[in-house]
């Protein structure tokens, strides 16, 4: 990413986004418009506030779910000295077998909640396990994905990698094809194939690419002892003193180096779970119900502990590596994961095993055992989930981030004899932004991006444009407008920005994105800001089709963000394209907005490069170009009217828009082009809209478009 050069590029910093990856580990182990909203500043403060508490619960009798419960029959109470009730304020009814709501194949049932939708974590460990073994279970995870989740179900790829790293390399998201596209070069990596070049700069997660880089070193390094294998292979001793001999140093020799070995193992043991317990830690904002599947070709724990122990001594064990494991789990269940294992090893595994099931039976999850069957174990641990409840739960707590253990039960004379509730622990209290870690808020960040939230905290304006039509893909720009006076009210020594915007197919598969971020020194740009804003520039290569870009824009600050939705639909470029229309303002040579844009993010319009603005100041009587882009404004019998609104909506003389020239797209794959002029003649003071409509003689309106803009004082 680059900031382009202009007459003060010196006062602003760019920092890397693509540096902040998302990886957690054990160092010491080997044309739409936006419009703008009032800006607001949240209190950030230690005191006690009400905060809700979203809690998935399972209730099942035998293997079945009871169905049709509602608030009335749930009792939450807090868990130690004080044993409080808490006020349920919600109850959501999660049924993931009801019929998908009509539509295109993949569209979700119903619109979930993010705490009612499932999360399925699929690690893949590289320290364990032999690269045929994982490569099996990579094939069964992607039929698995294929064909038996739901749509609303998010899923998420990571390895974890011999040198205790646990790098994410597939964020939290409903695009199958990014999580087939992970998979499958995963595969390529443990097959010695190279996959195809890819950009590394996906700074979210959410597309698959950038495998490859991340999987660097990743080898399977299996820890052997190799004077016991030795002894094993001579066969039975032929009673000579050279036999004798031969076989008592290497037994004597396999005894010493056995404990190197298994030193080893346990330091791998232990890096997996820190690296678990790191990435629930990182993973903190995720919200709903997490299922983390681990394919793994097992570990012993039995045989390490010393001295040995059967699994149910292991729960009263002292051993380091005990205490340990069950710490990290304890981490995982607080968070609200639950481990499913998946055995690679199989049956031949044996109790190699046992170290899976202690994972997965300790976080309330099961085994999966049948490598021939994996897709099928898999399906039947997530079974129980398809029918739940999100209880949603009001509490005092202090914004400390602490965690607050709960217990859930039905209550009494309900009729749920004999029913088992399964329920998260508990909940953590908010945690001020400033004192989150960035990979938490890049993990935050992708959880918006991928949701359908919309805010608008930074009073951020945006637009999109097709630029030009290719053989395959249409050229998109984007325009990010930032008001400087919702930066500067927050006071802040220093202020940050980042910007991420996603494209989504209308089948939810993430098709492009950008990125950008940047560093504003008020001591040298606060004029600036204070008279205009930050305006970012991005450029996405889409195909023909209906889109949807997700824009996130955050205050590194203080958190404040504004999270929008823009839809896009471009035409093949041999079709006839609908008429459409958008429009935009070229800005005057002393234009005060501090600009930031990556090299190819640059807007050329019929081989004239322009710096578009979603919003801008007219002068008192004076005027500013308008540049209106889209298809059929060329056509013969269009008409193009402009009219000037009032904030009220209401229309108002005073003003014009005059049309200048006119510049059919023809076969050059761009869109018809009009350059008009926007006069404030006499227009008092004031904030209006600049609404635009594409028609024909006797017809409706075919298209039409509004922009925002102010007129000056006179004087200013």
């Amino acid at each position: 990413m680059n900031v382009m050069p202009f007459s003060s590029i010196d006062r602003l910093v760019r920092w890397p986004l693509v540096g902040l990856l998302l990886v957690v580990g054990m160092p010491a182990t080997p044309a739409v418009w936006a419009g703008a909203a009032k800006p607001a500043v949240p209190a950030e403060s230690a005191e006690i506030a009400v905060t809700l508490a979203e809690i998935p619960v399972e209730v099942t009798r035998g293997s079945e779910p009871v169905q049709g419960l509602t608030a009335a029959d749930f009792e939450v109470t807090e868990k130690g000295k004080t044993g409080k009730s808490l006020p349920i304020v919600a109850c959501e009814t999660v049924d993931l077998g009801a019929a998908p709501a009509p539509g295109k194949p993949g569209t979700p049932r119903a619109a979930l909640s993010q705490a009612a939708r499932r999360h399925l974590f699929l690690l893949f460990d590289f320290a364990f396990s032999q690269p045929e073994r994982l490569k099996v279970g990579i094939a069964s995870a992607r039929t698995f994905v294929a064909g038996s989740l739901a749509p609303e179900d998010l899923v998420a790829v990571g390895v974890y990698l011999p040198r205790g790293e646990l790098p994410l390399l597939l964020n939290f998201t409903a695009d199958r094809a990014a999580v087939d596209r992970t998979l499958a070069t995963l595969a390529a990596v443990l097959d010695g194939k190279e996959p195809a070049a890819s950009d590394e700069a996906d700074p979210l997660r959410l597309t698959g690419t950038g495998v490859r880089t991340m999987l660097a070193q990743s080898v399977y390094r299996e820890e052997r002892n190799f004077a016991r294998d030795t002894l094993s292979s001579l066969g039975p001793s032929g009673g000579r003193m050279g036999d004798f001999l031969i076989r008592n140093l290497l037994n004597h020799s396999a005894n010493v180096n056995q404990s190197s070995v298994e030193a080893v193992e346990m330091d791998r043991i232990m890096g997996l779970a820190e690296s678990m317990a790191a990435l629930a830690d990182a993973l903190r904002p995720v919200t709903g119900r997490k299922y983390l599947s681990l394919f793994s070709e097992g570990f012993s724990i039995s045989e390490l502990s010393r001295p040995a122990m059967t699994m149910s001594d292991m729960r009263n064990g002292t051993s380091a590596l005990i205490a340990k494991l069950r710490e990290a789990l304890g981490t995982l269940s607080r968070a609200g994961w639950t481990v499913h294992a998946v055995n690679l090893g199989g049956a031949r595994g044996g109790m190699r095993a046992d170290g899976l099931f202690y994972m997965a039976n300790e976080t309330g999850g099961v085994l999966v055992e049948a490598t021939d069957r994996l897709a099928e174990g898999m399906k039947g641990a997530l079974r129980r989930s398809a029918y739940s409840y999100v209880l949603t739960v009001q509490a005092d707590v202090p914004s400390d981030g602490a965690y607050h253990p709960l217990e859930v039960k039905l209550r009494q004379g309900g009729g749920h004899a004999k029913a088992t509730v399964h329920h998260r622990g508990g909940y953590f209290a908010p945690l001020p932004f400033r004192r989150q870690k960035d990979v938490q808020r890049l993990a935050d960040a992708a959880r918006l991006v991928a949701g359908d939230e919309q805010r608008n905290d930074l009073g951020v304006r945006a637009v999109a444009v097709p630029l030009r039509a290719g053989a395959d893909t249409a050229a998109v720009g984007v325009v990010v407008e930032v008001p400087g006076e919702s930066l500067l009210s927050s006071g802040a020594q220093h202020y940050g920005l980042e910007v991420f915007g996603y494209a989504l197919s209308e089948t939810g598969n993430s098709t492009d994105f950008f990125a950008q971020a940047v560093d504003l020194d008020p001591s040298k740009v606060g004029a600036r800001l204070a008279q205009g804003g930050v305006r970012v520039f991005g450029k996405l290569n889409l195909a023909p089709g209906q889109h949807r870009l997700r824009l996130l824009v955050r205050d590194r600050g203080t958190g404040r963000l504004s999270v929008l939705s823009l839809p896009l639909s471009l035409a093949a470029p041999s079709s006839a394209a609908a008429p459409s229309l958008a429009a935009f303002f070229l800005p005057p040579p002393q234009d005060p907005w501090l600009l930031v844009r990556s090299a190819d993010a640059a807007f050329v319009l019929h081989d004239r490069a322009v710096q578009p603005a979603v919003y801008t100041t007219v002068p008192a009587a004076g005027e500013t170009q308008v540049v209106l882009l889209g298809h059929g404004l060329a056509g013969k019998g269009q008409r193009i009217r402009g009219r000037i609104l009032n904030a009220a909506g209401k229309a108002v003389g005073g003003g014009a828009l005059e049309l200048l020239t006119i510049t059919p797209g023809g076969e050059t794959g761009e869109p018809d082009l009009v350059l008009a002029r926007l006069q404030a003649g006499t227009l008092p003071a004031g904030n209006y809209l600049l609404e635009v409509r594409l028609g024909n003689e006797g017809r409706a309106v075919q298209a039409a478009t509004t922009r925002t803009f102010a007129v000056a004082a006179p004087g200013v």
